[in-house]
């Protein structure tokens, strides 16, 4: 994976964009966000997630979440296997991660020729300006909210 920075030309003013891609010369890439709060004895009662992509052309981003229940004493009886995540600007509830205590966020980028242009595939577009505490949806793609029972 590779930090980019580009600029853009967005009406009358240049705009610095960054965003996380393939790097350069490859036609897929793997990222892993892995999360276990087994130590703390917590589990999820609530989580929400924005996990917002671009693609153009042939590039294809596959974003989903994956339970882990090895070592659960009492894992659910009929878990789901991995929850799709869609690009979306806005958060989206997931409902069926109550309960979990591990968990990974996974991605795939790729695209379907050879050779591809890394930018074809673009995680969590923004402006490189902003404030750490702002609220705008666009300047953070990228959220996630964890309510802990």
């Amino acid at each position: 994976m590779e930090l980019v920075t580009e600029h853009r030309q967005m009406g009358d003013s240049e705009k610095v964009m960054v965003y996380l891609s393939r790097n350069p010369g490859t036609n897929s890439s793997c990222m892993q966000w892995k999360f276990d709060f087994t130590d703390t004895g917590l589990s999820i009662d609530r989580l929400n997630i924005r996990f917002y992509y671009v693609t153009s052309e042939d590039g294809h981003v596959k974003a989903y979440l994956k339970p882990d229940f090895r070592g659960e004493v009492d894992p659910p009886e009929d878990p789901p296997e991995r929850i799709v995540l869609w690009s979306i600007p806005t958060m989206r509830s997931i409902p069926e991660a109550q309960g979990w205590r591990k968990f990974s966020l996974i991605v795939e980028m790729g695209c379907k020729r050879s050779p591809c242009v890394f930018h074809h595939t673009q995680l969590f577009l923004q402006q490189q300006s902003g404030g750490f505490f702002e609220k705008e949806e666009k300047k953070y793609p990228f959220k996630i909210e964890i309510v802990f029972a």
